[in-house]
């Protein structure tokens, strides 16, 4: 009782009715307290009391901050969203998947775009139902390879930044997102943002690295102009490279007639920003033998020549370079 009555005094709720028994036993307990405490200090077991009052608030104060903490991460840190276009190879999605979701960066997204498999995809997906990071979407129709990316960029993504990553390619470097992303946030004028990799080439049963040694940030109109020349380098694909979206969707890419969609996506993003460089390994290409860039089709030779023609146009037409500059360009 004389416990519930400090409590309501240290919390402010006021007084407390008390029966007859109880003021008895308080005044008792107090004349008590006066004589074994003449300065009036405090006794033992307040003292005890306030140590536990003290102890839980702290404990609710640091659990608060944490929950803070991660509402104020969500807000600041931009969200990045993953796509995955897979078709009929389940085999290798779930590896992908598995590297998307250990890496550490706290606001992220993985979307698999499912082109209409018949491999048991869908089934297999259901491990993943319960996941909030992951959304599963699959096709009424197939689109293709190049296709069903763009559709999923344009269609499903909402986040500023964002990555593909095909189905049978797998991230390596926890981090890597979220090292990417600080390179972007901190350098607005970098539209996107690639590494080294790794080779698994299961046809030969070689693995080996792609090693370049590129400038950390490098003007993207310079990049475009002298693509894959020495100073220059191919980019190590789509499985490295994180870009701005926002950026993307203010160029003309998109409905390019072509197989090389990731050649493209590229040479437009160095339109309309920078290109920066991380110098790690960060994710492993995997070469087998139904890979897209073992099995390209012919037919799409000379249609993606007139789209390198179309680009060449566009930027002289927009005075982006110098028709001197572009005239070995193609």
């Amino acid at each position: 009782k004389m416990q519930k009555l400090d409590n309501a005094r240290e919390f402010g709720v006021g007084e407390l009715k008390m029966d007859d028994e109880t003021q008895q036993s308080t005044r008792k307990s107090t004349q008590h307290d006066i004589k074994r405490t003449p300065n009036n200090l405090d006794t033992k077991e307040e003292t005890y009391s306030n140590d536990i009052y003290n102890k839980s608030k702290e404990i609710k104060r640091s659990y608060d901050n944490k929950k803070d903490k991660l509402k104020y991460q969500k807000t600041i840190v931009p969200k990045i969203t993953i796509v995955i276009p897979t078709y009929n190879k389940k085999h290798y999605l779930k590896e992908t998947i598995e590297s998307c979701l250990q890496q550490d960066y706290p606001n992220l997204e993985v979307i698999v775009g499912d082109d209409c498999s018949t491999d048991g995809t869908h089934i297999m997906m259901k491990e993943y139902q319960h996941n909030k990071r992951i959304k599963y979407i699959k096709n009424k129709k197939n689109l293709g390879a190049g296709i069903n990316s763009t559709y999923l960029l344009f269609n499903h993504v909402d986040s500023k930044y964002a990555m593909i990553l095909n189905h049978d390619d797998y991230l390596i470097k926890k981090d890597y997102i979220s090292t990417a992303a600080d390179f972007l946030v901190s350098n607005p004028n970098v539209s996107f943002v690639w590494a080294n990799c790794k080779v698994k080439n299961e046809i030969s049963g070689q693995e080996g690295v792609v090693n370049f040694k590129n400038r950390k940030i490098v003007r993207g109109i310079d990049y475009f102009i002298n693509y894959e020349t020495s100073e220059y380098p191919h980019i190590t694909g789509v499985l490295t490279t994180v870009f701005d979206l926002e950026k993307l969707k203010l160029t003309q890419y998109g409905n390019e007639k072509t197989m090389s969609k990731d050649t493209f996506l590229y040479l437009n993003l160095m339109l309309i920003g920078d290109v920066g460089f991380i110098n790690e390994y960060v994710s492993v290409y995997r070469v087998h033998k139904d890979s897209i860039s073992l099995n390209m089709q012919t037919e799409f030779d000379k249609s993606t020549i007139e789209e390198f023609e179309k680009m060449k146009s566009y930027v002289l037409e927009k005075k982006l370079a110098w028709k001197a500059e572009m005239r070995d360009w193609i």
